[in-house]
C-alpha cells in the first residue's frame, strides 16, 4: 500500500485569485471546503451553485495565512519596482478586501440544500445566499449588503422581557393586596377585642323543694 501525502502545507491549500479574477463553482452535489479555501484577494467575486447538495465553507483555520511573493516590473526604461500582492488570510469562503479597492461579491445558491459558514466562515462584500437553510449566521462577515441571510430574531426576548416585566407588576400587586388584606384582618381583630365585655351570672340556691320530714336526709 502507498500512502499519499499532499506536500503543501494547509495553508497553501484551495483556490485562491491573487489578481482581480473571480472563482466560479458549479455542482450537482456537495461544494465541501472543509479545511481548505476558497478566496479572492485582489476584489474578485465568487459564484458557488449546488443543484442537489450543500454547500459548506468548512472548518480551516482563521489563522491560516498565505502571502504571495511581490511581482517584481521592469518598464521600457529599465526601472523597476516591486508591486506588493495582498495576503489571503483564513479559510472558507471569502472575497477579501484587496490592498487597493472594494471586496468583491459572494452568491451561494442551493435551491435544494444548505449554506453553512462553518467554523471558517464567509466573507463577502456584498452577500448574495439562495438555499433553503442557512446556518452559522453568525460567522458571516459582510462589508457590504446582504441578501438572504437569517436576521437574529429578537421577538422572543422583547417577549421574554415584556413577560418579566408583567410578572413583576403581577407579584407587586398580589403583595400589596395580601399587604392590605393583613392590615384590614388586624384592624377588625383588635375592633373585636375592643368590643368584648366579659358577662358574669350569679346564681343562688335558695331552696330545694319539699321533701319528707321522716327521711333521713330530710332537714
Amino acid at each position: 500500500m502507498t500512502k499519499v501525502t499532499n506536500p503543501k502545507d494547509k495553508s497553501a491549500l484551495g483556490m485562491v485569485t491573487v489578481e482581480a479574477g473571480a472563482i466560479r463553482g458549479f455542482a450537482r452535489d456537495d461544494v465541501l471546503v472543509n479545511q481548505s479555501r476558497i478566496l479572492t484577494v485582489g476584489g474578485g467575486d465568487i459564484l458557488l451553485w449546488s443543484s442537489e447538495g450543500d454547500i459548506d465553507a468548512g472548518k480551516g483555520k482563521k489563522t491560516a495565512a498565505t502571502v504571495p511573493p511581490p511581482i517584481i516590473k521592469v518598464d521600457k526604461d529599465g526601472n523597476v519596482t516591486l508591486e506588493l500582492q495582498g495576503a489571503a488570510t483564513g479559510s472558507g469562503i471569502g472575497a477579501l478586501t484587496p490592498v487597493a479597492g472594494t471586496a468583491g461579491d459572494v452568491d451561494l445558491i442551493a435551491p435544494r440544500g444548505t449554506v453553512n459558514a462553518g467554523d471558517a466562515g464567509i466573507r463577502a462584500g456584498n452577500l448574495n445566499i439562495a438555499a433553503q437553510v442557512v446556518l452559522g449566521a453568525d460567522n458571516i462577515s459582510v462589508s457590504g449588503s446582504s441578501a438572504g441571510t437569517p436576521v437574529a430574531d429578537t421577538s422572543a426576548v422583547t417577549a421574554a422581557a415584556s413577560g418579566a416585566s408583567n410578572a413583576g407588576g403581577d407579584v407587586s400587586s398580589t403583595t400589596a393586596a395580601l399587604s392590605q388584606n393583613l392590615a384590614d384582618a388586624a384592624r377588625a381583630a383588635e375592633e373585636l377585642k375592643n368590643a368584648f365585655k366579659p358577662t358574669f351570672i350569679t346564681a343562688e340556691v335558695i331552696g330545694h323543694g319539699d321533701c319528707d320530714s321522716s327521711r333521713q336526709n330530710c332537714q
